[in-house]
């Protein structure tokens, strides 16, 4: 077993519709040792631009996504995600990338966005974080570079403690933002 696999084709036209069945867990220790990317039944923490999805080098164009997932906990993701009876959800969308977590989750509408937040977390004023957390500008996860401004459109802002080397920026992924409450800014 490994995280490479290649599909060989010949000619594709415009559009092509490719169907993978995987299941297993995942399990990969930060440069800090720690589990930062990992999935069980009961919890996942699956970042953009992980191999649990395959990428094509270099091909940064919008996708549709068409997933099941089975979790015994809250699913939310960058797609939109229908379901949760009996632990199947469904996920679909277009985007460039996938971001796809499950735990103890909530969603809240704010200014705009779809914030998504840390459900028993009680002790962290999200909105403060939201609000400095543009102050330096954010890492764009599709150029591997931090953009200074304040104005970076996105439907959905996932707010945990990640550690995706993003060096505590916000990590902006096309249409959505990882916003990490426990980083630091600076290389």
């Amino acid at each position: 077993m490994g995280d490479f696999f290649t599909v060989s084709v010949g000619e594709v036209g415009k559009e092509m519709v490719l169907t993978l069945e995987y299941e297993g867990r995942v399990y990969y220790m930060s440069r800090i040792h720690c589990i930062d990317i990992f999935t069980t039944r009961w919890a996942s923490a699956l970042p953009p631009r992980f191999a649990f999805l395959p990428l094509m080098d270099g091909d940064m164009t919008k996708k549709q996504f068409d997933l099941s997932v089975l979790s015994h906990n809250t699913v939310v993701s960058n797609l939109q995600v229908e379901g949760g009876e009996k632990n199947q959800y469904h996920l679909t969308g277009e985007s460039i990338s996938v971001a796809l977590f499950s735990g103890y989750f909530v969603e809240e509408r704010s200014n705009g966005h779809t914030i998504i937040r840390m459900k028993y977390n009680g002790l962290t004023d999200y909105e403060a974080i939201y609000e400095r957390g543009f102050q330096h500008g954010v890492y764009n996860g599709l150029t591997n570079e931090r953009e200074e401004g304040e104005d970076f459109p996105c439907s959905k802002v996932f707010m945990m403690h990640v550690d995706y080397e993003t060096y505590g920026y916000p990590l902006r992924m096309d249409e959505y933002l990882l916003m990490d409450y426990g980083g630091f800014y600076g290389e």
